[in-house]
């Protein structure tokens, strides 16, 4: 069996987040640097990681896509100190953030997500969660990444078949991207390469 040629080794962080994302972008960067890469797609919520991307790949010959939650998309997080839950919408359904990202050469994609359940009170499609849950167990962020792929696969932003780059803050993989009816054919399926970076710890809860 033939070892195959310019192997990486995975970077693992020792916790989970937003902190890691300016060191998962400098490992992308690197990544770039052979020249095989002509996408990188960045799952983002906020404005700020998706310019900071942009701006260390400038002189780089990949092209940088940002994908995120559809618009207006809201998130219920509760504090430890509140009794209600806070509804959060991402920075990205800001007026003014796909024109911001233009300025700096950033496609912004902006829809349904492929493993996204249609809200039934009392029901939960099983398939859906098994094939989230069993991503997670490599990362939390990997869910996020073939998501993001498979978006930009299907509004046309990346080709059928293009390997590509995807990050999210603390996860970034090298894969091919396919349309969602192909994530699980034998050839046109998604497929992961490599894993570049990723949290030491998936779980919730440890550091």
């Amino acid at each position: 069996m033939e070892r195959i040629k310019g192997k990486r080794e995975t970077v693992y962080f020792s916790s989970m987040g937003r902190d890691n994302v300016s060191e998962t972008i400098k490992i992308v960067k690197e990544r770039c640097k052979t020249g095989d890469i002509k996408k990188v797609l960045i799952f983002a919520a906020t404005k700020e990681s998706v310019i900071n991307l942009a701006n260390v790949l400038k002189d780089s010959d990949c092209k940088v896509c940002a994908v995120t939650f559809p618009y207006e998309y809201s998130f219920f997080i509760r504090k430890e100190d509140e009794e209600h839950p806070e509804e959060v919408i991402p920075e990205t359904s800001q007026d003014g953030i796909r024109e911001a990202f233009a300025e700096v050469g950033v496609e912004l994609i902006q829809g349904v997500m492929p493993f996204e359940e249609i809200v039934l009170p009392g029901v939960s499609e099983l398939k859906t969660q098994v094939l989230i849950r069993t991503l997670e167990l490599i990362s939390r962020g990997l869910p996020l990444c073939v998501q993001a792929a498979v978006m930009a696969c299907d509004s046309g932003c990346v080709k059928l078949g293009e390997k590509i780059i995807v990050m999210t803050a603390d996860t970034a993989v090298v894969m091919t991207a396919t349309q969602k009816r192909w994530i699980f054919h034998p050839k046109k399926g998604i497929d992961i390469h490599e894993i570049l970076c990723k949290p030491y710890n998936s779980r919730i809860g440890n550091t």
